[in-house]
């Protein structure tokens, strides 16, 4: 039973959610395209670090 003190479950909010069935291939195959292709686009990583004056600067990394 609820207690007084729970929180609201309408009150919540969700940032949100996918159920997949791991049992279909096509589905699965299609989530991992959809990872490989997100990460293709992301480039290489980046580093940066506070200026004196609080700006970001590039770390070039050799």
């Amino acid at each position: 039973m609820p207690e007084p003190d729970d929180a609201d479950p309408y009150e919540v909010g969700l940032r949100g959610f996918q159920l997949t069935d791991p049992a279909d291939p096509d589905e699965v195959a299609e989530h991992e395209a959809a990872i490989a292709e997100a990460v293709q686009a992301m480039g290489p990583p980046r580093r940066f670090t506070y200026g004196p004056d609080g700006s970001l600067i590039e770390i070039d990394v050799p």
